[in-house]
């Protein structure tokens, strides 16, 4: 049989080959590059606080810290910081929006009255979280001028509530919020005030505050409406 002679040059087989090879690498009707990543946030539920997960409590993010003070706080707070968000359950609440967000959260979800701090200036949310494990539970501190703390510990009973009576001196009558409520010197040496009654128990600390101040703190909460 007579064999076949190419004329085609072997540097333009070459050529074509390598052009084949190289539009060979993508399937017809595919793209080779990669598809864009979903917007943040974009095709996911968060769950309500009610689903989240004993692990994971809800938590209030931490305000922004105001410029370091180094005077001790006074015995006579001056004006409350106007809330920056003029409605909502939780409008009267020291700290951020995103604070009374929390706050909001957590009233909505549990079953006992929630109850948010309304301080002097100069004061911020520091930590703060609730679950609902065991009937609910709700714990924040605030930091103030010279380093001074005031804490908040609510729950459904004092059975979950952290030392709840407080261990120390019961000085007198006192009040958190609406409540009634007793004054505590406990052993450390930080002031508590306490409430209790058939539907939850509250705990109000305080440290480095002086007794006149800490007890006009308390008495100053308010309920964070449903």
């Amino acid at each position: 049989m007579r064999a076949i002679r190419h004329s085609r040059p072997v540097a333009a087989c070459l050529a074509v080959l390598l052009v084949v090879a190289a539009c060979g690498s993508a399937t017809p009707g595919e793209s080779t590059q990669p598809s864009e990543a979903p917007a943040s946030g974009q095709g996911t539920v968060s769950p309500p606080p009610s689903l989240a997960p004993e692990s994971a409590p809800p938590t209030a993010p931490p305000a922004t810290e105001p410029p370091p003070q180094t005077d001790a706080p006074s015995s006579e707070p001056p004006a409350s910081a106007e809330p920056t968000s003029g409605s909502g359950a939780a409008a009267e609440c020291t700290g951020s929006d995103a604070n009374r967000d929390f706050y909001a959260d957590a009233a909505a979800a549990l079953d006992w009255a929630v109850y948010c701090a309304v301080l002097p200036s100069g004061w911020f949310v520091n930590t703060g979280e609730y679950t609902l494990r065991d009937g609910g539970r709700l714990t924040i501190e605030y930091k103030g001028p010279g380093g001074a703390r005031f804490a908040l510990d609510e729950s459904a009973s004092c059975v979950t509530a952290q030392g709840c009576p407080p261990s120390g001196t019961e000085v007198g009558p006192a009040e958190l919020g609406d409540r009634r409520a007793t004054l505590v010197a406990l052993d450390d040496g930080e002031l508590a005030i306490y409430a209790t009654d058939a539907s939850g128990a509250w705990q109000a600390t305080g440290t480095g505050l002086e007794q006149d101040l800490f007890t006009r703190l308390a008495a100053d909460l308010v309920e964070v409406s449903d």
